[in-house]
């Protein structure tokens, strides 16, 4: 069980690249209790399920923050997930808290910063004795070809 303390919406870091099939879903799952002694019996448990229609709006958008629509009022919270079908999906974290969206998209570092060694085509000082040009990297060899050559 992870302690929050406090709960009120239960949001997912997570990456759909690719729907295999059209019969899949996906099922969050969230089980939580205000007691760190308890029985499986005494938790309460909520569930909220993705449908194939939900995740194409997911698919190839990269990662996301999903904010499940169910508000979860205990300290103690165990989130899981069951995946129907062929899913490739990648999930960084699960956190608390209340955002306006559902969905947030996080965008490419690469995106914010598009050319940034352009920008910044030189190396800082710290890093002269570590750094090696693309030229001298083409010219060392590997090691491979050393043990090959004995």
């Amino acid at each position: 069980m992870l302690y929050f303390n406090w709960s009120y919406r239960i949001i997912w870091k997570i990456n759909v690249k690719k729907i295999l099939n059209k019969d899949c879903f996906i099922k969050f799952i969230i089980k939580s209790t205000d007691s760190e002694q308890y029985k499986d019996s005494e938790l309460k448990k909520y569930e909220h399920v993705l449908k194939y229609e939900d995740m194409l709006k997911l698919e190839g958008v990269g990662w996301i923050e999903y904010q499940l629509p169910i508000g979860v009022y205990d300290y103690y919270v165990q989130p899981s997930i069951e995946i129907k079908g062929s899913i490739n999906m990648q999930i960084d974290y699960v956190r608390n808290g209340i955002k306006e969206e559902e969905i947030t998209y996080i965008p490419n570092i690469g995106d914010l910063l598009p050319n940034f060694h352009k920008f910044c085509p030189n190396v800082p000082e710290t890093f002269k004795d570590k750094y090696f040009s693309r030229k001298e990297m083409e010219n060392l060899l590997e090691l491979k070809d050393i043990i090959n050559h004995l």
